[in-house]
């Protein structure tokens, strides 16, 4: 390698630093915290996207008749797909689930 291909080596390694990691896969650990490799986040690390947490929605059936429909939140050993969104701040987007598992 001559010495214009390390320049150029080094400058794509160096602008290769500030790009987005992109989608990740993590393991939740509890329903607030969660694995990504060997990184551990805690909660106050974490934005949960609304549908991923325990929330009610009421519904009138008919006549007077009310019902609540109550979504579950994350649990211990879940499989989420999560954005980092800065140095300290990440994003868990979705459940993931395997195709066999929907069986």
């Amino acid at each position: 390698m001559d010495a214009y291909e390390k320049i150029i080596s080094i400058m794509r390694n160096q602008g290769a630093v500030k790009n987005p990691i992109g989608l990740q896969l993590a393991e939740m650990t509890d329903a607030a915290s969660c694995d990504i490799g060997e990184l551990h986040l805690e909660a106050e690390d974490l934005f949960i996207s609304q549908h991923l947490t325990d929330y009610e929605i009421e519904i009138e059936l008919s006549g007077n008749k009310k019902d609540a429909i109550i979504y579950g939140h994350l649990k211990k050993g879940d499989i989420v797909l999560i954005q980092r969104m800065s140095d300290e701040k990440y994003v868990i987007i979705e459940k993931i689930l395997e195709a066999a598992d929907e069986n």
